[in-house]
């Protein structure tokens, strides 16, 4: 087998693991959800005791909670994500 059809070989056993959903995976990405949506809140809930006025607006809130999820969207999905494998020479 050539090096090259073993690294493709690899590289499809890696993104078929990434993409398979078990009850550890799942409850990761529950606790991990649940951490992030909690951080959510105490920064909504602080920055609107601070008592800016923009963040009493619905809208802007929720702007803030979709820049956030962007940012945080990387580390919820971790677990998913194909890892780079590499072959032994």
């Amino acid at each position: 087998m050539s090096k090259r059809k073993r690294e493709e070989k690899l590289e499809r056993a890696s993104a078929e693991e990434a993409r398979k959903i078990t009850p550890g995976k799942m409850i990761r990405l529950l606790l991990k959800s649940l951490l992030f949506s909690l951080l959510v809140v105490v920064v909504m809930v602080a920055l609107n005791l601070i008592g800016i006025p923009a963040f009493q607006n619905f809208w802007i809130q929720l702007a803030v909670m979709v820049v956030i999820y962007v940012i945080a969207y990387p580390f919820l999905m971790k677990e998913f994500r194909v890892k780079k494998v590499r072959s032994k020479e």
